[in-house]
């Protein structure tokens, strides 16, 4: 496949998840708790000011939602920060300086909001070289070697393997929201009809800072409402 039709792959996937979420994902855009990978990121960043902080732990989940919100914690744009720290300290970049200066106003004395930030910008560095900035494929990782070992297991998955790490990566969803995919009829169907390769689908997934567990669930909700829609006509 040459780069060309992967990219044009990509796009349409990238399109139907779109057109997808307009129509049928409203409410699990309201109900899912981890839709967005950048809201994954801030939660991550909150935990590294949070320990400890002199202010109250709302107060400082609202500061960080400001942070994202004026732009200031691209993974990207703080990887760079970090890979740069050589040869200018990242509190000395206009961006560390902005976030010091946050974090001093908070109430942090000048020495620990510093580290912070160089804390949160090194941990952006790591996630960029490693994951392409996306800290749910971090996360999807350790739940892929979790469904691994339970393969290296054959007393527990002999006879039913494949239901039992269906199950695995449902509860995995369930009890801890991980990145994972199912796989499951709807999903493959959703592809077929669509003339996609589940690789475009997922990547389109990533490109958008989607939840693999979300895009399941909204093709999911894609199916019942077409079937509702079926029945009354």
């Amino acid at each position: 496949m040459t780069k060309e039709s992967t990219n044009d792959a990509l796009e349409t996937a990238r399109y139907l998840l779109h057109r997808t979420v307009l129509r049928y994902g409203a409410g699990l855009l309201e109900d899912h708790p981890w839709v967005w990978e950048t809201a994954r990121w801030r939660e991550l960043v909150f935990a590294i000011f949070a320990h400890p902080t002199p202010m109250s732990h709302s107060d400082l989940h609202d500061l960080t939602v400001q942070m994202e919100a004026m732009g200031l914690l691209d993974v990207q744009v703080l990887a760079k920060l970090a890979e740069g720290e050589a040869q200018l300290p990242i509190h000395r970049h206009p961006r560390g300086r902005c976030l010091v200066l946050m974090l001093e106003e908070a109430g942090y004395k000048s020495e620990p909001a510093r580290r912070r930030i160089e804390t949160v910008a090194r941990v952006a560095l790591m996630l960029r070289n490693r994951f392409n900035g996306k800290i749910q494929r971090y996360l999807r990782s350790h739940g892929e070697r979790m469904i691994d070992d339970l393969y290296s297991d054959r007393s527990a998955t002999e006879g039913d393997g494949p239901e039992l790490a269906n199950a695995f990566t449902y509860w995995l969803q369930n009890v801890v929201s991980m990145p994972l995919s199912l796989f499951d009829d709807n999903v493959e169907r959703f592809c077929t009809e669509n003339k996609l390769k589940k690789e475009d689908l997922y990547a389109a997934a990533d490109d958008l800072d989607f939840s693999f567990a979300f895009v399941d669930d909204l093709i999911q909700q894609y199916y019942m409402e077409r079937a509702t829609l079926s029945e009354v006509e």
